[in-house]
């Protein structure tokens, strides 16, 4: 993921990335019944089938739990009415994993399941919503949906702690958007004069690049000692609060610096003829500010970091 990052990845590999890597696929294994276990694992590793999202709502962000989607037990099925918005590569992805409540009768955390249905399924309906930098995600409404009981993951009522793991491994941010406007703005100044002088030579310019690498070294690190947490069936979800805050504002501060030194050439598109390294800087730019909301904002993962991992009170 991090070397699709770095070569800006299409949306169709991040919703096939979705269920073949590490966000869905040990959760299939974890939670999913035999039957779906059989059906759709086979495809996940091929990555046959895409998945996507379906957790915030118009009025549940931030507080998760508040989702207002219904998920009605109907015997063999449940009949699921509701919205989903702000989905990632919903257009691209075969099935939807999403969060519906199953119970009005209990504290909001205690009525929740999570189950998935097929996106071709009757009463589903998908409509765009376009994002700065010409991102799309997408909100899709439940209409009287039918979703097999095979479909439910984990067990009913009990969805809150998939949730929970599942938001962990999400938030997990792969630094390598930063080291591509590193190694394009290093390149740049390499090449480019201002005032007859190359911006190489200029003392400021060394030094912000160089913090950049710096920093970009620290959020590599902080990724990869992630991975490897994973690699031993843990479940780092301070250090994944913590990398994300770190990855995403960089990420931010990246794209800045190159608006900075690109001027105003860097902040055209790629289908303008001034335009320089392609619009990269300002696809960046545009696509950065969002990563510090998706997946929980910069001031919740400083929170989780706060209570959970230096024992501070809410």
């Amino acid at each position: 993921m991090n070397e699709l990052s770095y070569f800006e990845m299409s949306p169709s590999d991040f919703a096939a990335g979705i269920g073949s890597s590490f966000i869905f696929g040990p959760l299939l294994m974890r939670y999913g019944t035999n039957q779906v276990k059989r059906e759709l694992l086979p495809s996940v590793a091929k990555c046959e089938v895409g998945f996507c999202l379906g957790w915030s709502e118009p009025d549940s962000g931030s507080d998760l739990a508040s989702v207002k989607t219904r998920a009605e037990d109907k015997g063999d099925y449940y009949l699921v009415n509701g919205q989903k918005t702000f989905g990632t590569a919903t257009h691209f992805a075969t099935h939807q994993v999403f969060l519906a409540r199953t119970n009005i009768d209990v504290p909001k955390h205690r009525g929740l399941s999570v189950m998935m249905t097929e996106l071709k399924s009757p009463g589903v309906t998908v409509r765009p919503l376009w994002t700065m930098g010409n991102h799309r995600l997408s909100e899709v409404y439940f209409d009287n949906v039918k979703v097999p009981k095979k479909y439910l993951l984990g067990k009913e009522n009990e969805g809150w702690k998939f949730t929970v793991e599942e938001l962990d491994l999400e938030r997990m941010l792969e630094p390598g958007n930063i080291k591509r406007i590193l190694d394009e703005l290093v390149g740049y100044v390499k090449e480019t004069t201002r005032n007859g002088e190359l911006l190489a030579g200029d003392p400021l310019i060394r030094q912000e690049l160089a913090e950049l690498a710096i920093e970009f070294a620290i959020a590599n690190s902080l990724f990869m000692r992630i991975a490897w947490m994973l690699d031993q069936g843990k479940i780092p979800s301070n250090e994944i609060s913590m990398e994300k805050v770190f990855v995403s504002e960089l990420w931010y501060r990246a794209a800045d610096l190159g608006t900075r030194i690109l001027g105003l050439e860097g902040i055209l598109e790629e289908d303008s003829k001034w335009a320089r390294l392609n619009g990269l800087i300002t696809r960046q730019y545009q696509r950065s500010i969002g990563r510090t909301i998706y997946m929980g904002t910069s001031e919740i993962q400083r929170n989780i970091v706060a209570t959970r991992w230096l024992g501070l009170p809410r």
